[in-house]
């Protein structure tokens, strides 16, 4: 969509460009450059905000407020770009922009005020130091923000250090990623010993795509499906064994059978990889669907990687769709980095479908 709003404001720059010129000539020229130049700093604001940082870097050795302006600038940029990236992955997992504010150190907080997320905290010459600090603060306010109270206390924490290291490594800042670590992560997993197995299980979802696309998507929902309760013990306890479930099948090792249905009373969820092993028939596929509806299994994911188990997902995706027993609502193609190469891979959730079934789409004998 932001896409779709960046040609368009770019067809509209040049027509309006073109059209000064022609009537007013030089001076028509200069005004369409500037309008040109104020349109894409309103399209690319947090890269602006990046470049400005830059700019008043060079003013901030004799100046308070370049300074402080060099860092907020800086944070505000980095964070909010990264944290977009998130949400393509996942609409709606950090749901808040980000406006730091430097305060004293024991002011440092966050909130949320007009619609963004209010990061205060005190101001260090070390800017990897500030941006290790500040993502942090903000992902463990803003992400599934409504669904947090329900989520297991280990888990949301370790997703919150997955998340914010995932938001770091993809602006490339291994400086901000190694006080991260150092500063923050250590000292938890000091006091909570199962916190650092557990970012790393996060870790190993993400590398297979399915920590935004499947566990946190579910967690988000949270907020929605619990309100207004204040919390939920069954909720706590089965995002966690979730959280196991989505881990082991991101360590499963080929040849190794894990049961790929999580039937809890909050999390009643069925992950189908397509494996090339099977790539003779998709009756197995179809089966396991099939079973999974009739234990109304309310929620079907589809993995796959490789192109070529990609197209038998869709294949068995469009069999599903057809027997309408379940019915796509998302879908994501995207790389996945296996030994190094990328490899393309896909994800698809469906939802089951309650309305009767056409006595023609009926399940298949076995």
């Amino acid at each position: 969509m932001m896409k779709g709003v960046s040609m368009i404001a770019l067809a509209i720059c040049t027509l309006l460009f073109i059209t000064l010129t022609w009537q007013f000539g030089l001076l028509g020229f200069f005004a369409a450059s500037g309008w040109s130049l104020v349109t894409v700093l309103l399209q690319n604001y947090d890269k602006a905000l990046q470049i400005s940082s830059y700019l008043l870097s060079f003013f901030s050795s004799f100046s308070n407020w370049a300074e402080r302006r060099t860092v907020t600038h800086s944070l505000q940029g980095t964070i909010n770009l990264s944290a977009a990236k998130i949400n393509s992955e996942s609409a709606g997992l950090l749901p808040h922009t980000v406006k730091v504010e430097i305060v004293r150190p024991m002011d440092r907080e966050a909130f949320i005020r007009d619609g963004e997320m209010v990061v205060c905290m005190e101001a260090s010459r070390n800017q990897a130091r500030n941006l290790a600090r500040a993502t942090l603060l903000f992902v463990s306010e803003d992400l599934v923000r409504d669904s947090r109270r329900f989520i297991d206390r280990t888990i949301m924490q370790a997703c919150d250090f997955a998340i914010a290291r995932k938001m770091l490594m993809a602006e490339h800042r291994i400086d901000a990623i190694t006080c991260l670590n150092d500063e923050f992560l250590n000292a938890e997993t000091e006091r909570d010993q199962n916190l650092r197995s557990y970012v790393l299980a996060m870790d190993e979802m993400d590398s297979h795509g399915t920590l935004t696309r499947i566990l946190l998507r579910e967690f988000s929902e949270l907020g929605a499906k619990l309100s207004p309760k204040l919390s939920d013990r069954q909720a706590e306890h089965e995002s966690k064994t979730f959280a196991d479930k989505v881990a082991l099948l991101a360590r499963k090792q080929p040849g190794v059978d894990v049961d790929p249905t999580h039937e809890g009373q909050i999390f009643r969820i069925a992950i189908m990889p397509i494996a090339r092993a099977e790539l003779t028939s998709i009756s197995p596929h179809l089966k396991y669907a099939h079973k999974c509806y009739s234990r109304k299994i309310p929620i079907l994911y589809i993995l796959a990687r490789g192109q070529i188990n990609i197209v038998q997902s869709k294949a068995v995706l469009a069999e599903i769709e057809f027997r309408r027993i379940y019915r796509k609502i998302k879908e994501w193609d995207y790389l996945e980095v296996v030994s190094g190469v990328a490899m393309p891979s896909y994800i698809a959730v469906c939802t089951i479908v309650t309305s009767l079934i056409h006595p023609s789409c009926q399940p298949m004998t076995y």
